[in-house]
């Protein structure tokens, strides 16, 4: 059964287990390049990064009959990476944490944007990244997967093995020590 780009997360889940490898390969396509940055700003090496999400996806493959449609999938692959970045870190392959390409620069630009835009883009990625890198491993990871991955806070509570309230309180003090790092960098504190 041919199955298209715009099937749910489930419906793939349900292809793949029936045997159908285009749905995996749809689901590594929807999910690889978020799980790239994800582990590329904790790791400095690209190619531990690559073989990261190549193993998540293995685990992924492995684990998909346990898989249980309680949460969402993106939710539960995260939580997988997670966990292997820990294992990871225990078995010494930890190298310097960077926030290189936490964030995608392409994500700042807007389409059609003249140079100068542009340019102002890239200033404000560099200082996220700056930001970033001032910041605990914990701040860093709910404020990108808040941020970038668009996430809930109870799909972040499932990744990092925490309570939906405890991971609240972390994103809003990683809040308050980002803005604090952003005083000391000189910068305005941005207000919603």
């Amino acid at each position: 059964m041919a199955i298209g780009r715009g099937a749910d997360d489930a419906a793939l889940v349900r292809e793949t287990l029936g045997g159908n490898g285009e749905a995996f390969g749809l689901l590594y396509d929807r999910y690889g390049d978020a799980l790239y940055n994800f582990f590329r700003h904790r790791v400095s090496s690209a190619s531990l990064t690559e073989d990261l999400v190549q193993e998540t996806f293995l685990h992924v493959l492995e684990a998909l009959p346990s898989y249980r449609d309680e949460g969402s999938f993106k939710g539960w692959l995260f939580q997988i990476a997670r966990n292997l970045l820990t294992d990871t870190y225990r078995q010494g392959k930890r190298h310097t944490e960077s926030v290189e390409t936490s964030l995608t620069f392409q994500a700042l630009v807007e389409p059609g944007a003249t140079p100068e835009e542009t340019l102002m883009a890239h200033e404000q990625h560099a200082e996220i990244v700056a930001l970033l890198a001032q910041l605990a491993p914990d701040d860093r990871t709910v404020l990108i997967l808040r941020w970038q991955e668009e996430m809930p806070f109870g799909e972040i509570a499932r990744v990092m093995g925490r309570s939906e309230a405890a991971v609240k309180v972390l994103y809003f003090r990683a809040l308050r020590r980002a803005e604090k790092q952003l005083r000391r960098m000189g910068r305005e504190v941005p207000h919603a």
